[in-house]
C-alpha cells in the first residue's frame, strides 16, 4: 500500500484519533504558534462535543458533513464572540483539508461553507 492510499478502518476512525494525528502535523511539520496550536484543537474539540450531543460520540470525520458543520456554527453564534467563532471556523477548515490531503476523509464539509455575517 503506498503512503496515499488510506483503508476503511482510517476513514471510520472518531474524531478525537484523527485531532491527535492533526495536533502532531502542526507541532512537528507546521510548527505553528502554540497560541493557534491551542485554537485549533479547542475548535475540534468543542465540534467534537456538540457531535457527540447531538449525533453520536464515536462519529467518524468521514461521517461529518456539512450539514453538521452548519449546525455547529448555528450553534455556537449565540455563545460565543465573532473572533472566536472565525478562530473555530479557520482551525476546523484547516483540519479537514489537512484530513482530505491525508485521504482520511472523502471531503471537506468546508469547502463550500462561508462565515455567517
Amino acid at each position: 500500500m503506498d503512503a496515499h492510499q488510506v483503508t476503511e478502518a482510517q476513514r471510520t476512525r472518531p474524531l478525537k484519533v484523527e485531532s491527535e494525528l492533526f495536533s502532531r502535523h502542526l507541532l512537528e511539520e507546521r510548527r505553528l504558534s502554540p497560541n493557534t496550536q491551542r485554537n485549533y484543537h479547542q475548535a475540534i474539540q468543542a465540534l467534537g462535543l456538540w457531535l457527540a450531543q447531538e449525533y453520536d460520540p464515536k462519529i467518524p470525520v468521514d461521517s461529518i458533513t456539512s450539514n453538521h458543520v452548519r449546525g455547529y456554527l448555528i450553534e455556537i453564534q449565540g455563545t460565543l464572540s465573532r473572533a472566536t467563532i472565525r478562530n473555530h471556523f479557520s482551525g476546523l477548515r484547516t483540519f479537514f483539508r489537512f484530513l482530505l490531503s491525508r485521504k482520511l476523509v472523502r471531503a471537506n464539509p468546508f469547502q463550500n461553507l462561508t462565515l455567517p455575517k
